[in-house]
C-alpha cells in the first residue's frame, strides 16, 4: 500500500485532489483507492467497460490530478 501511495503521489496526487480510477475489480483497483484515501484525495470510479470516448468524456468533467 505505502508502494501505491508513494507512486501517485509522484504523479502529483495531493490532499484535496482527485484521481480517476478505471480499472476492473481487483487487488490492484483496491490497492490504488485505498492509497488515494490515505493521501486524503477525492477518487472517481470509472467503469472499466466504458469505451475511450466515454472515459474521454468522463475525464473531460472530471478533471482530475491523476488517472
Amino acid at each position: 500500500m505505502a508502494e501505491r501511495r508513494r507512486a501517485l503521489a509522484d504523479a502529483g496526487l495531493q490532499r484535496g485532489g482527485s484521481v480517476a480510477l478505471c480499472l476492473p475489480p481487483s487487488l490492484a483497483f483496491i490497492a490504488n483507492l485505498l492509497a488515494s484515501w490515505q493521501l486524503g484525495a477525492q477518487a472517481a470510479l470509472l467503469d472499466h467497460r466504458l469505451t475511450p470516448y466515454e472515459v474521454d468524456l468522463a475525464l473531460q468533467r472530471l478533471l482530475p490530478q491523476v488517472v
